[in-house]
């Protein structure tokens, strides 16, 4: 009986943890394509390069400028985002990564880590800032346009 117990703590744990890293993030679905957003899209497809093109093998990530202005996001461990010295405060940075990894993981000083993961169907992750200590971020099954304040 005392095993039963042990496992019972353990996954009652494992779920808080979960559920602790999550409070750090609110998240949006967008699944309905307005024809600004197909508009944005077109456009968007015809100026880009292949290697930020939307796959199935790749999920696109949206960086807003103004909400990281002067500051640096750590992507998966391994890539530094540097938003200081923009003469803008309007637009986007974009990396891709692999929808195999399952999730990201997103850093900046002074804030806790986040795991965010990569939902099925979803082919682009708009991350548009921290507002009261958690990251805002919006998924969306279509190119989403992003548009300045």
């Amino acid at each position: 009986m005392d095993i039963y117990k042990k496992i019972i703590g353990i996954i009652v744990l494992l779920l808080l943890s979960n559920c602790r890293s999550n409070g750090y993030f609110s998240y949006w679905d967008i699944n309905v394509q307005t024809e600004k957003d197909l508009l944005a899209e077109e456009a968007y497809n015809k100026i880009t390069d292949n290697g930020l093109k939307s796959s199935n093998e790749f999920v696109l990530l949206k960086f807003n400028l103004f909400a990281f202005k002067d500051t640096e996001i750590i992507l998966n461990k391994n890539d530094t985002i540097n938003f200081r010295g923009f003469k803008t405060d309007c637009g986007e940075i974009m990396r891709r990564v692999p929808k195999s990894a399952k999730h990201i993981v997103l850093y900046t000083a002074g804030e806790p880590e986040i795991k965010v993961p990569i939902m099925k169907g979803y082919d682009f992750i708009m991350i548009q800032g921290i507002n009261n200590h958690r990251w805002n971020i919006i998924y969306s099954q279509f190119y989403p346009k992003f548009e300045c304040m």
